[in-house]
């Protein structure tokens, strides 16, 4: 991105975009993995190395993750109830703050006989389309 240490920003910081339509507070795209004066390098959350704690809007709590540019909850225990649209949001405690959007529940895997639960999600924002995204400060 085209702002760097001069204006504040520092390594570790998350980037959003916005989508009012669909929610208020802004939709995780990334953090800033490097910073210099004038730019900043920024790793998106639609990378495979990046995983993130979360939780569904009924408080079922998961790990996003990339998997070949499509996005899984997983780690999602049985007791908890998955239905397509849930709103899912970050959890924090992991470094990404609390109660940002980044998708709603698409598709749901269950098998009765396993410990966890997984879901597809559907993203509410193309990344790829953003010409203008937010650098949350501390």
């Amino acid at each position: 991105i085209d702002i760097g240490t001069v204006d504040g920003i520092k390594v570790g910081q998350t980037i959003i975009g916005i989508k009012k339509d669909e929610v208020n507070n802004g939709l995780v795209i990334g953090r800033i993995i490097a910073a210099q004066p004038f730019q900043a390098e920024a790793e998106l959350i639609t990378s495979p190395a990046v995983t993130i704690k979360v939780k569904t809007e009924n408080g079922a709590e998961g790990k996003l993750r990339s998997d070949g540019g499509q996005w899984q909850i997983n780690e999602v225990l049985q007791k908890f109830t998955l239905t397509p649209g849930q709103l899912i949001i970050t959890a924090g405690g992991d470094g990404w703050p609390a109660g940002l959007a980044l998708g709603r529940v698409a598709e749901v895997f269950k098998d009765d006989e396993a410990v966890y639960q997984k879901a597809g999600v559907e993203k509410l924002l193309a990344i790829e389309s953003l010409s203008q995204v937010f650098v949350i400060s501390d």
